[in-house]
């Protein structure tokens, strides 16, 4: 196992755990994140902004490590995101009351480290999945 992916798993803990204390040993000060919803988002900060509010929306949320292809420096996850959104949820156009529904987000992250943190972090997932489970948009048919 590469240290990129150490430090993805420490990621991933964090999130599950609830514990954002280890975040500078994580990430670089000028690390990257892009996700769909959220653009582009730049620092250690920003990380931990974003994942605390899917935990305000999903506060029994966590992240499922399913499959992992690591070159040492770069590491693909195939993940899922799982939890029960019985919280609210910031967007950019405003916040989304509860919808009390499960969610199972299939996701891909793609990371980067350098220098023993992590600096680049691509999120990947299908909003209109993320949107449909949750009730605010038809689900296509046979999902």
């Amino acid at each position: 196992m590469s240290e990129t992916r150490d430090l993805i798993d420490m990621h991933y803990a964090a999130f599950n755990e609830r514990d954002f204390s280890k975040t500078s040993q994580i990430y670089s000060p000028d690390v990257v994140t892009i996700e769909p919803g959220s653009g582009r988002m730049e620092g250690p900060d920003a990380v931990v902004a974003h994942a605390q509010v899917f935990l305000t929306g999903f506060p029994d949320a966590r992240l499922e490590v399913l499959t992992v292809v690591d070159d040492g420096q770069r590491v693909a996850i195939e993940g899922l995101f799982v939890g029960t959104n019985t919280g609210p949820l910031p967007t950019p156009n405003g916040e989304l009351p509860p919808t009390g529904r499960p969610l199972r987000l299939p996701f891909s992250d793609l990371w980067e480290s350098e220098a023993g943190r992590i600096t680049r972090h691509q999120v990947y997932y299908d909003q209109m999945t993320f949107l449909g489970q949750l009730g605010l948009v038809p689900q296509p048919a046979g999902a």
